[in-house]
This record gives structure tokens, sequence and C-alpha cells, in this order.
């Protein structure tokens, strides 16, 4: 049997998209023959906003969870300074949290004194150690100091190491890099990344256009794409409701971009057409403790048709499925160019419930990879297309029919989690055996 020795820092129970990729292998290589040892960070006790993730985890020793099939270590989590402004005082204090953040993420990078995720790091050395027989590590990033680490291991113990990337590091469409200080930021990063990668055996990310570019910059020879996916047991495992009305639904975190405005504009055409029907519902869900110009959108409209849009809490991985499979009609606000490939992970259960996607882009191009041209997906740019499929599939939902798309299942199975780590595996195999 085989051992891969997988680096993440987000991990369940933490709630994130993040979480669930490494998850999946751990999950689902066992099934391979393939023993995971996954080194996290301990996430009891925190719950799942953005404030207390940086809070100090319950134990101050090493969790550990050891079975026949799989191993995953939990290791203590202290806050620093910037983290501790964060949890003690919220969101005052910006600049100054700001600054530690920038010191913070450039001097972890030379030295693991400054970066409280180190422990990952000397967690994995001690497994080695001990074990002696790891045969291949995975980091998955972001955050991309976890590439330093398997680098230094990989380098240390002549194990070799394969770079996840669940976003780009240095063309992430988070950071701002119009402004001169992030570009100098990037610049200084990029320098790191290519001093990381200069030992990996390969490397990974969820689209096509996002491995051809990271290749382009990192002339690693071997990159092939491993999609986010949906994980299938979870939904089957859910039970479904029936419901009566309209439902449109958003689920997960709203970036800053522009294309709240077009869903505004859109949804408050349509809804007054209609006489602000009670039976037309939108919700988001998950965005009630984000603060920005999108969010703030999506609450102004809540505020204008409090009896037809809600802001709910963030929910479980469980509860947030249900909510798909129950709606209408799904929303996804896409931060990217849908041309690239970035879609958003959402867009995989969002299929998988077989209910149609609606993503909203502000980008020029509405051209997109995924389902192109079928009832499954369907990407817009503009009030007006907003508009015109909110009234199209509202016109099938009073003539009594069922909403579904035709996507078939054999396509939602290519879609799951299982699927894309058997892709991985294969990979893996093929470039390290």
């Amino acid at each position: 049997m085989k051992k891969v020795l997988i680096l993440a820092y987000d991990f369940p129970p933490y709630n994130s998209v993040g979480s669930q990729r490494p998850y999946s292998w751990y999950k689902y290589l066992p099934e391979s023959d393939v023993y995971p040892i996954v080194v996290t960070r301990n996430w009891d006790g925190i719950a799942y906003n953005s404030i207390e993730a940086f809070t100090k985890c319950t134990g101050d020793v090493v969790k550990e969870e050891i079975t026949s099939k799989s191993a995953s270590y939990y290791v203590p989590y202290k806050p620093n300074l910037r983290d501790k402004l964060l949890t003690k005082n919220g969101r005052v204090y910006g600049y100054l949290r700001k600054i530690l953040t920038v010191l913070y993420r450039l001097l972890s990078f030379i030295s693991t004194k400054f970066d409280n995720r180190a422990e990952i790091y000397y967690h994995a050395r001690k497994i080695i150690t001990e074990q002696g027989d790891i045969d291949y590590i995975v980091a998955t990033g972001e955050p991309f100091i976890l590439f330093k680490y398997a680098h230094l291991l990989s380098r240390e113990f002549s194990i070799p190491w394969h770079a996840d990337y669940r976003d780009d590091w240095i063309r992430n469409h988070s950071k701002n890099a119009s402004k001169p200080f992030q570009k100098m930021l990037l610049s200084i990063e990029r320098l790191f990344e290519r001093k990381y990668l200069s030992n990996v055996q390969s490397l990974s990310s969820v689209s096509q256009f996002l491995v051809e570019d990271i290749k382009r910059r990192t002339n690693v020879e071997h990159c092939f794409v491993v999609e986010n996916g949906v994980d299938l047991n979870l939904l089957k495992s859910v039970a479904y409701v029936s419901n009566k009305d309209f439902l449109i639904t958003y689920t997960g975190i709203m970036y800053d971009f522009p294309y709240m405005e077009l869903l505004f504009g859109a949804f408050k055409i349509f809804l007054e057409e209609n006489n602000c029907n009670i039976n037309i519902q939108l919700r988001f869900v998950g965005i009630d403790s984000q603060n920005n110009m999108a969010t703030e959108k999506a609450k102004e409209l809540s505020e204008l048709f409090p009896h037809n849009v809600k802001i709910l809490k963030r929910v479980s991985v469980e509860e947030s499925i249900k909510m798909q499979l129950e709606s209408s009609l799904l929303i996804n606000l896409i931060a990217g160019d849908p041309s690239k490939g970035l879609i958003g992970a959402k867009c995989y259960s969002y299929a998988a419930a077989k209910k149609p996607i609606l993503s909203i882009t502000n980008s020029e191009s509405t051209d997109t990879f995924f389902f192109k041209g079928r009832n499954i997906h369907t990407v817009v740019n503009s009030e007006r297309a907003i508009y015109d499929y909110l009234k199209s599939y509202y016109e099938i939902y009073n003539s009594g029919k069922k909403i579904e798309t035709d996507i078939s299942d054999e396509e939602v199975f290519k879609l799951s989690r299982e699927y894309f780590t058997s892709v991985l595996l294969k990979t893996l195999k093929k470039n390290y055996d």
C-alpha cells in the first residue's frame, strides 16, 4: 500500500470549499489501496465565519485520528498579533492589521518563526522521521506557505511532492494586482513560488486555463487538471423536500465584484412586474457576516423587498445541499472570466442537484466550458439577460411543469469528488512510479 502525506490548512470540521478538496482525497484514496496521512490545523470549537477562524483552538496537543485506512493529525493553532487584533476588536484597526498581514505573509517565507501554521511542517517532519515509508507528499494551497514546507520535506527526505493550486497564487482574482504595492508583493511572492517549485514533481489546479497559466509561469513539466467536484454520497444522503415557491438560491461567499448591481436591477424589475408575488423567493445563504459592496447590495435588496428576499446565516454542507435541491433556480456569481474556466466550485453541487444554474459575471465574455449550450448552465453579463432568464423559468413554474435540467447520471458522476480523486491518483502514479 502506497502512503501519501497531505499538507492542508483547511480541513473538516471547518466548513469551506477548501476543506472539502483534501477531505475527498482522504476519503476516497483508500479505495485505491493508498493510505492518506493528513496533517492540518485543529479546528475544534471554531465557528464557521472569517473572524473565529483566527481564534486559538481548544487543545494544545496534537489530536490524532488513526485507522487501518487513513490517518489525520490536527496540530494546535496559536493566533499571532494580527489574529488577536481581529478576534478581540473585530474589523477595527484595519490598516494596522493589513500591515501586519503583509509582514507575516512575507516573513513567513523567510523563517518559520513568523508563521503560526509551521506546526503543520514540524509534525509532518516528525511523521516522516518516525515512519520512514512515505511515497508522495501533496500540499494544497492556499495558504501557499505549505508549498515551502513540502519543498523542505522533499529536499530533506528525497520524497517526490505534488503542488495543488485551489486558486492561482500570483494571479488570484481576490488580489488587486493593479495597485503598485500589491504588484510589488506579488513580484516578491513570484520569486518564492519559483524557489519552492524548483523540486516539485508535478502540479494541479482546478481548470485548464489556470494549469496552463501556472505551467507557463513556473516551467513545471507535469501539470494537470483536478476539478473541485461534489460529494455525491452527501447529496444522496440529504432528504429531498419539495417546495411550492419559485425559489431562487445563492449559497456561499460573495466576492466584492459589480455583479450584484446587475442582479439587483434585474430582480427588482422582475419582482415589481409580478406584483411582488409572495411565491417568488430569493435567498442569499451564508453572506450575513460578510461586509463588502456586493453583500451590501444584496442586503439593500432584502430591505427593499423583505417578503421576497432573505439573507440567511452560513449553514452546514448538508443543509446547503438541501437548500439547493429544493430550489427552482440556483444563482452563481463569477469572480473572474468564465471563458478561462473560472466558474466557482459551487457549480459542481449546483449541477449535480439537477437545477438550472444562472451564472452572473461582470466579465465581457459569457463563454464557458461548463456544459456550454445546455440548460444546465447559462452565463450572463447584463440586466436584460438576467431578467429574460428569470421570466422564462417563471413561465415554466406557472405552467405547473417541473423545473429540472437534462444532465445524465453519468455526467453527474463525472462531477464527483470521487471521480476527480481517481484523476489525481492516476496522474500521480504515472509521474511518480
